[in-house]
């Protein structure tokens, strides 16, 4: 005996439960293959939805079609044939003209016995006709189809005035006929005998609906219907009358529901209709209306776990009858944007998800936390955890506790929020977020679309977040995207976050004065492992803070907002740029009085030494690129995608010079003053003086990717240094906006390395491509589909496979 059927039978149903709700056909299947006993176990989960579209829908459609098409035949062939319709039996093989009364199977196992939901999926016409069964007519299936006896059967059922006119004839609308009305006749011919059983069913909504009343006493175990509706006998506007027959449709599922809701009281729990392509032009509204009419009908939800679009008609057709106390996740998108003001006991929806823990909302009005603030600041007052609300002079919200917080409980644990898009969000909304929920949040996500840009004229609104926050130590996630205004971050806001994982902050913010900058507190960031700031957040934000997050895998800073025509970038003047840092532009000349006192707060210098060991991905833009120092490379050895930017769409590009002593890694003070005193430093040349001011190249061999874009100046000497050395392994490079000359450099050294920048390597040079004396001056050719255009006297010249933009390519030197 093998192993499992020596498992109690427990055990062995829980087994199977698992693989039943994995949706595992083939191992379900399997297992019918070993003995009577497993088989007994098995069939019941196996044959409890067999038509559910997870075992089915895999493969190829023609696969999927054949899986139920040999399930369809299988159940039919296990009925008696005597009471199988014509056309059916014609389907299935018999000739109509003699059919056999037995039943073809000879198995010992009722599979039909087994099912409790059975349900059309399809609901297109096309579908419909193979959705379960699919056939070849035969001669005698043809000679069936011409009798007299068919078409009075067509004229029971027959298609729509709209329908039939895609045929060209009487005859080709009475074989599609055939083929839809077989596989209608099977589904019957199933469901029929097992009515008694069925927990969900699908009624066809055609012409043959009535023998479905008929028998509505027999479905006693039903809580799930669905009425499918099909083109080619009913729609609910008729095109060729041009009348609208909605309320006859919808008259017509509402007597079978209240039917069977007064033979069954409370049984029945959920009613699917008007779904589909043919209810598209009726208006969502009156969908939405009329499936709310039927819902009223039924029981209100059980104790439900969730509320979304799916249950949110449920609901709401008994609202103040529902437990909410059980609800772990609430989702408002493409509710109706009356789902804030929905009041339940007394109390705002949210307030009554006692258990909630995941939160997606779409806000239309602000103050929709206000009662969780409140909550949280009642609750803890009587917990003995003093604390108390105020506003500031600017009217933010500011909670000060008064004594070291504990834990609150009753709290509703909320651990993920995400508002996805708002109509107006004020700082307010944020705080009360990230206070009330302090204790659980482990992510908040505020995702707004970035859709108006403010006056460049008007300075933007500022939006002040952090004000009042305590401890979020659960917090792991924290991204910001503020669409209108300034995000403007407390000085202390990420020293109650010390446990991020992921740090997102991104605004508007483009043109700005150095002045108006006050940097933020820095903070210990230890398990950090993505941070894009970009804007004001950008600038506020302290580059000490780097020093601890040895973890961190992607980095990106920047000032710059997305347009309609591309990127716009902004910035400063270079000298109020280098005051703002307190650099002075010339060693011992420090800046006029009037502008010392312009600059009191001296922001934090970035000192691009920290190490990152497993950063891959550095993106900077504007001042954060203008100011990068390439020795930081030294401290990545992981990097693969380095990206700097330091164009300035509204001032104009400012330049930037890189030497060889920008790409060589400075000695430090004391290794200078170990080996070279002052009467040696003074016999020393200026060359071998600067080999003891810098020690080594600079290398980082993982990267593979360069975006360099702005007006980079880089000579013959400095550009061997930057590409060959510096990133002797990049595979892709992309630069827009260089200048001339840099751009010699660059294409000086390809041609001197042909075997390393060779088809492997995408040059990708554009924004402004060069003119076409450039071109011609620099050896560029145009090039497409292998061919050279508009070169006739180069044609002795051999191409570089190196990639050149997107059609053109490089000569292997220049020409004379």
């Amino acid at each position: 005996m093998d192993p499992l059927s020596q498992l109690p039978v427990e055990c062995l149903q829980r087994i199977i439960q698992i693989l039943d709700n994995d949706n595992c056909l083939f191992a379900l299947s399997s297992l019918l293959t070993l003995n009577k006993h497993i088989t007994s176990v098995v069939l019941p989960f196996l044959y409890r939805d067999p038509f559910r579209p997870a075992f089915h829908q895999w493969g190829t459609s023609q696969h999927s079609k054949n899986r139920l098409e040999m399930l369809t035949r299988m159940l039919l062939h296990r009925l008696p044939t005597a009471c199988l319709p014509k056309a059916l039996s014609a389907a299935l093989g018999y000739d109509p003209a003699y059919v056999p009364t037995e039943t073809t199977s000879r198995s010992s196992f009722d599979y039909l016995s087994h099912i409790r939901h059975f349900n059309i999926q399809s609901m297109d016409a096309a579908q419909l006709q193979s959705s379960l069964l699919t056939t070849e007519l035969c001669p005698y299936e043809l000679r069936y189809i011409e009798s007299h006896e068919f078409y009075r059967l067509y004229e029971t059922m027959a298609y729509t005035a709209t329908y039939s006119s895609n045929f060209s004839s009487i005859e080709d609308v009475l074989e599609d006929f055939y083929r839809v009305v077989i596989v209608l006749q099977a589904f019957w011919c199933l469901a029929k005998p097992i009515l008694e059983q069925l927990h969900s069913f699908t009624i066809p909504f055609t012409p043959g609906i009535q023998k479905y009343q008929q028998v509505v006493g027999r479905f006693k175990n039903l809580e799930t219907i669905r009425f499918a509706m099909f083109e080619m006998f009913d729609t609910p506007f008729d095109v060729m009358s041009g009348k609208w027959r909605v309320e006859e449709v919808i008259r017509v599922k509402m007597e079978f529901v209240q039917e069977h809701i007064q033979l069954f009281k409370g049984q029945l729990k959920t009613v699917i209709c008007l779904e589909g392509n043919l209810w598209r032009d009726v208006g969502q509204d009156y969908i939405d209306r009329v499936r709310l009419d039927f819902y009223r009908l039924l029981p209100p939800l059980v104790r439900p776990r969730h509320l979304a679009k799916d249950n949110w008609l449920k609901f709401s057709a008994h609202p103040q009858s529902v437990d909410l106390a059980h609800v772990w996740e609430f989702n408002s998108d493409r509710l109706p944007e009356s789902w804030e003001d929905t009041v339940c006991n007394g109390q705002p929806i949210l307030q009554q998800c006692r258990a909630l823990r995941r939160l997606k909302v779409n806000m239309y009005r602000t103050g929709i936390f206000k009662w969780a603030a409140q909550e949280k600041l009642e609750k803890g007052r009587r917990a003995g955890t003093h604390v108390d609300k105020s506003h500031d002079e600017q009217g933010a919200c500011v909670v000060e506790t008064l004594q070291a917080p504990q834990w609150i409980e009753g709290l509703i644990p909320l651990e993920f929020v995400t508002v996805a898009q708002y109509a107006v969000l004020s700082a307010d909304d944020v705080n009360d977020i990230a206070f009330a929920f302090s204790q659980t949040l482990r992510g908040i996500k505020i995702d707004e679309e970035i859709r108006e840009l403010f006056d460049r004229e008007d300075p933007p609104k500022p939006m002040y977040v952090g004000r009042g926050w305590t401890d979020l130590l659960a917090l792991t996630t924290l991204r910001l995207t503020v669409g209108v205004g300034r995000l403007v971050m407390d000085p202390e806001l990420l020293i109650h976050c010390p446990n991020l994982i992921v740090l997102t902050l991104q605004d508007l913010t483009l043109e700005y004065s150095c002045q108006a900058i006050v940097p933020c507190l820095p903070s210990r960031l230890e398990r950090l492992d993505e941070l894009s700031v970009t804007g004001w957040p950008a600038l506020t934000f302290n580059p000490a803070t780097l020093s601890s997050t040895t973890r961190l895998k992607k980095l990106s800073f920047g000032v710059e907002r997305r347009a309609l025509f591309g990127p716009l970038y902004f910035i400063p003047s270079v000298e109020d740029l280098q005051r703002s840092y307190g650099i002075e532009s010339e060693p011992g000349s420090p800046p006029p009085p009037e502008l010392a006192a312009a600059f009191q707060t001296v922001r934090p210098r970035y000192t691009w030494d920290w190490p990152l060991p497993f950063l891959t991905s550095l993106q900077l833009s504007s001042e954060f690129a203008y100011l990068f120092e390439f020795k930081m490379l030294q401290e990545l050895p992981a990097l693969v995608y380095l990206a700097l930017d330091i164009r300035s769409t509204i001032t104009g590009n400012p330049i930037r010079i890189i030497t060889d002593a920008d790409l060589r890694i400075p000695a430090s003070n004391s290794d200078i003053s170990s080996t070279t005193t002052q009467s040696v430093a003074s016999s020393l040349t200026p060359s071998s003086w600067q080999q003891k001011l810098f020690s080594e190249d600079i290398r980082v061999p993982s990267l593979k990717v360069l975006r360099l874009h702005g007006e980079w100046i880089i000579d013959d000497n400095a550009m061997s240094t930057f590409l060959a050395t510096m990133c002797p392994n990049v595979k892709e490079l992309y630069f827009q906006e260089w200048s001339t000359t840099t751009l010699e450099s660059l294409l000086k050294l390809v041609r001197s390395m042909p075997t390393k920048y060779d088809a492997s390597v995408l040059l990708d040079i554009s924004n402004p491509y060069p003119s076409k004396e450039d071109r011609t001056r620099l050896g560029i050719v145009d090039y497409y589909g292998g061919y050279k255009i508009h070169v006739d006297h180069l044609h002795k010249d051999r191409l570089l496979d190196v990639k050149f933009g997107v059609s053109a390519r490089l000569l292997d030197h220049l020409p004379e």
